[in-house]
């Protein structure tokens, strides 16, 4: 019979996407700085499962909006973070909102691996230097508790259609999910 005190380790998807949230957040040098945080639809989704509002105005996030949201205000003296999906649309509304930045500085971080040619047009719609930082974190996935995650974006495999197909994408998709969170086992 086992001690019940001995646990197995097992992975704590909270702590590891607030560990990652934390690298966001910490690279607020001066403690007093009020930031934005942009996020796309994806991220908000995200970002929602795993932390708080409260949380993020205790690392001094201001304010929180959608990037995709063309009606924001122009807030110059303050630096934005954002926490994007490296798609197509984010990438697209990211080099709009850099080519006629509302921010001080854009610091990026990309919820999954960016591929060049999306760097590449950012860094193209960059003429006024204002990212100062871009990175990729692996938080891909919607939290339910502690140690299950669902996949973000993946059609219902149990659907009508899927009983005699085989998505070759959709494993591949699902393969990059396993390996990013098996990277913390």
């Amino acid at each position: 019979m086992a001690n019940s005190n001995s646990q197995s380790s097992s992975i704590d998807l909270y702590e590891i996407s607030s560990n990652y949230l934390k690298r966001i957040l910490g690279n607020n040098s001066d403690k007093k700085q009020i930031r934005v945080l942009l996020l796309d639809n994806s991220t908000s989704s995200i970002i929602s499962m795993f932390t708080t509002q409260s949380e993020l105005l205790k690392n001094e996030i201001y304010l929180i909006d959608k990037l995709n949201n063309k009606n924001r205000d122009k807030l110059r003296n303050l630096k934005c973070i954002c926490f994007l999906k490296p798609n197509d649309t984010s990438v697209t509304n990211l080099s709009i909102e850099i080519g006629s930045p509302n921010y001080l500085s854009y610091e990026i971080y990309f919820n999954n691996i960016v591929s060049n040619t999306r760097l590449e047009r950012i860094a193209e719609a960059d003429d006024f230097e204002m990212i100062t930082q871009v990175a990729e974190v692996f938080i891909d996935y919607y939290i339910v508790n502690k140690d299950v995650f669902t996949p973000v974006g993946i059609d219902n495999p149990f659907g009508f259609e899927a009983i005699d197909t085989w998505d070759a994408d959709a494993l591949k998709i699902e393969l990059q999910y396993v390996f990013q969170v098996g990277q913390f086992c």
